[in-house]
């Protein structure tokens, strides 16, 4: 049975939490396939600037869709154990009006992309693109996990969040202001990345992925991740790393 285990539902800065969202079963087939899925380094076929050079060497898998908005993506229903974690986050996301609006009106489809973080790689401070998705979401697929390992969530106070958006990636030349007011405030939020744990994300939210740590030796951080989008020619989707 899945569980609200917290809710900060300020439009702002607000996140949710769902634990066991999954069967045991399900999730146990989940991670059995994307295991098996063909999987390449972030930076292998071109720089991607939205993961800093800083930041490892995460991998991903290819993209696809909660809706058939796009022809050139496959999008459900899949015929695999996706189709539970599609219908999962679309049960979770409507108890998140506050965060992401309603289905229909603010947005009509998510991204699933399946990304995985292996000892050595993180994801620095940034937010997302709120003229470009209105939300995000990380599930944790991964079966096992100690918190000796790293790789949580870091999420920042509202206060960074009334900063102007900038659309440039981080390279590794930061913006100040970025920077200072994360330092002004000092503290926030940390997720664990507990095994078949779904976080929902507002767009505003200014967070991070900590380093998986060396202790974590040949065990992954494995989440699907993706935005939430309306359909609109006006709005090109958002497509970097959550």
């Amino acid at each position: 049975m899945s569980l609200l285990s917290f809710s900060h539902l300020d439009p702002i800065q607000g996140f949710a939490i769902f634990d066991d969202v999954l069967s045991f079963a399900e999730h146990a087939l989940l991670w059995d396939e994307l295991l098996a899925r063909r999987w390449e380094f972030v930076h292998q076929k071109r720089w991607i600037q939205e993961f800093p050079l800083r930041d490892g060497s995460p991998l991903w898998s290819d993209t696809c869709l909660s809706a058939p908005v796009d022809p050139a993506k496959p999008c459900a229903p899949f015929g695999n154990t996706l189709d539970a974690l599609v219908r999962a986050v679309e049960d979770k996301a409507r108890a998140c009006q506050n965060l992401l609006g309603q289905k229909g009106e603010a947005w009509n489809y998510f991204q699933l992309r399946p990304t995985l973080y292996p000892a050595g790689s993180a994801l620095s401070w940034h937010r997302h693109n709120p003229d470009k998705t209105v939300g995000a979401y990380i599930y944790y697929a991964h079966t096992t996990w100690d918190p000796a390992w790293g790789g949580e969530l870091l999420i920042a106070p509202p206060k960074t969040a009334a900063l102007p958006f900038s659309d440039t990636p981080a390279t590794g030349f930061e913006h100040v202001c970025e920077k200072d007011s994360l330092l002004e405030e000092g503290f926030g939020t940390y997720i664990m990345p507990k095994p078949n744990r779904l976080v929902i994300l507002s767009t505003h939210a200014q967070h991070c992925i900590k380093r998986v740590e060396a202790s974590a030796g040949d065990h992954v951080r494995l989440s699907v991740q993706g935005f939430f989008h309306k359909e609109d020619a006006a709005h090109a989707p958002h497509r970097g790393p959550v």
